[in-house]
């Protein structure tokens, strides 16, 4: 078992699934804070890092367990190389919620419960 991390708190959780046939790289994930909150109307982004790992990865961006593309059009995903973005920009009051990033390679595949967006001011 491997601990995932996120890029701006402590530990929230840790599990993983990892083939031990593959050549690449297990991934771990950077530190995370596990609760933001801004204001109605403003840009918040999150972001998800690899701390280990090796390509090609794949991130998947989900709210509250439904993957993001089934949401507004006010979300953003940029994903290079070892990072993927989310921006969700105007922050509108159904954009509260908890907030998961996936990463796999063919070595397996993280997941984790990142954050929950508290939207202020409604």
């Amino acid at each position: 078992m491997y601990s995932f991390l996120f890029i701006l708190g402590a530990i929230f959780s840790s599990s993983a699934i990892f083939s031990a046939l593959s050549a690449e790289k297990v991934l771990r994930l950077e530190e995370f804070k596990p609760r933001r909150s801004q204001t109605v109307g403003k840009k918040i982004t999150l972001l998800c890092s690899i701390q280990e790992g090796s390509g090609p990865l794949r991130f998947e961006w989900f709210k509250d367990g439904l993957p993001l593309r089934s949401f507004g059009a006010n979300y953003q995903i940029r994903s290079v190389e070892d990072n993927s973005l989310l921006i969700i920009d105007p922050l509108a009051p159904n954009d509260a919620g908890n907030y998961d990033c996936t990463v796999s390679n063919s070595a397996g595949q993280s997941s984790h419960q990142m954050t929950m967006i508290i939207v202020k001011g409604f």
